[in-house]
């Protein structure tokens, strides 16, 4: 069984748009956020840099990022 190597994905929320940073290249992602509750709010495929989040109402939320076995979740306030 071979070891996993750390992954360099991060994202930051500026404004509504959320930027995904260290992808690895040519892949895309796949976006998943979830309210508080734990209920699927937004879906993006196919995400290869930046995904803009309008349609989604002011709260917490929690944004999973997964691209093949990696797997990122970090928790952020849209306002």
């Amino acid at each position: 069984l071979g070891l996993a190597k750390p992954s360099n994905v991060s994202m930051h929320l500026a404004g509504r748009a959320l930027f995904i940073t260290g992808l690895a290249s040519k892949a895309a992602a796949k976006v998943d956020i979830f309210d508080m509750q734990g209920h699927l709010v937004f879906r993006a495929k196919d995400v290869k840099g930046n995904i803009e989040l309008s349609s989604i109402p002011e709260g917490l939320y929690v944004v999973q990022i997964r691209q093949g076995v990696t797997r990122f979740t970090k928790r952020i306030a849209i306002k």
